[in-house]
């Protein structure tokens, strides 16, 4: 296991100061969210940084966007309506995620501009999950974890990237409001970006349910989740060559052991997760001790950790590419870690101390799990 090497360091000089620039126009349009104009001034900038900076980016940068992302863009650009765009030679890809192009193109027709828009609208979901929370922790710390954790993978894996600040938003609506039908709209808008987005969408839908259950139930619960899990484990092959058959796409390869030496499927179990599992976890024991977590919160947090460990042990002994469904919940544990040490500390002085520690957590991740998936260029800003 290694720690911060010199081409970590490399990959900062390039993400961190744009990650750090729209962290700044958070912390402003926090300062000033009693004044409207302010404040959408300033998150507006927040999103723009991040989005030029991802819209001039050489077509190299990100596998994923000459795998896919190109060609969706020249067929939109040759569609007359989206009806077209929809039986074109990419109607495999999700509906919503071909919509955000086809509006994009409308926009500006441009890669660049397409490119950037996409990056926009996953910044946005995630900005409003944050907004929404916001009551529990810092708008600007909230957003600055999730973009440390999200925002260079997002350069690459585009459609899941996508699916996944959704579903943070879909989580914080949750929340909120329940299963209503704003969450229901959030929730298809999320499995129509990436078909992997029913797995956490499932599991927020079991959150929802949590605070009914007594611990009986609870518990009994549990231990259908555990032998599930057991049974999917042992039946990986079988249950993705049926989901293949249905839906008319090939996910077996999700369960190939054999490309695990694809840079998109290595198995590799970043010590960051780890971390912050291990932390989460703690500062949860302490929060539930201390009486400021209820045992429906800490319930929900056990089921999270359970499913990321579940995930990492998949991702472990089958193939690395099952790491890809981890992105959902290690976001939903930032917010977590995010929110936990402000219930428990209440000194000025202390959640300073914490917000640094926090940054510290985040900034390692970033360079442990994100900065270096993604090798940024771009002949646009001669960089």
């Amino acid at each position: 296991m290694t720690f911060i090497t010199f081409n970590d360091l490399q990959y900062m000089i390039v993400y961190l100061p744009i990650i750090l620039l729209s962290i700044l126009f958070t912390y402003l349009a926090e300062k000033f969210h009693k004044v409207n104009g302010l404040f959408v001034f300033f998150s507006a900038m927040a999103l723009l940084v991040l989005s030029v900076f991802a819209g001039c980016r050489d077509l190299t940068v990100g596998h994923d966007v000459m795998l896919y992302e190109y060609g969706i863009y020249k067929s939109a650009h040759y569609s007359d309506s989206f009806i077209d765009l929809l039986n074109s030679d990419v109607s495999g890809i999700e509906f919503i995620f071909l919509l955000i192009n086809y509006i994009g193109i409308k926009l500006y027709d441009n890669i660049h501009f397409v490119l950037g828009f996409i990056s926009f609208v996953t910044s946005l979901f995630a900005y409003l999950a944050c907004i929404r929370y916001k009551k529990n922790a810092p708008l600007w710390l909230l957003f600055a974890g999730y973009l440390l954790l999200n925002y260079a993978s997002s350069l690459n894996i585009m459609r899941q990237n996508v699916a996944v600040a959704i579903c943070l938003y879909a989580y914080t609506i949750l929340k909120d409001n329940g299963l209503n039908r704003y969450f229901y709209v959030v929730a298809i808008l999320a499995m129509f970006s990436h078909n992997t987005a029913i797995i956490p969408i499932a599991a927020l839908f079991f959150y929802h349910f949590i605070p009914k259950m007594s611990s009986k139930i609870y518990n009994r619960v549990l231990f259908i989740l555990l032998l599930g899990i057991s049974v999917v484990y042992y039946s990986i092959d079988h249950i993705l060559s049926s989901i293949s058959l249905v839906l008319q796409k090939d996910y077996t390869i999700y369960g190939d052991f054999s490309i695990t030496e694809s840079g998109w499927a290595e198995l590799i179990i970043p010590y960051t997760y780890i971390i912050l599992i291990c932390l989460l976890f703690y500062c949860s024991m302490i929060g539930k001790k201390k009486g400021v977590i209820s045992m429906a919160e800490w319930n929900e947090y056990k089921c999270t950790i359970l499913i990321c460990v579940f995930i990492f042990i998949m991702g472990a002994t089958l193939t690395g590419s099952m790491l890809r469904l981890a992105y959902y919940f290690i976001t939903f544990c930032v917010f977590y870690i995010v929110q936990i040490p402000y219930r428990i500390i209440t000194s000025r002085d202390k959640r300073i101390l914490v917000n640094v520690l926090l940054i510290l957590l985040f900034v390692l991740m970033f360079f442990k799990t994100t900065a270096g998936s993604v090798d940024y260029s771009s002949t646009i800003l001669s960089i």
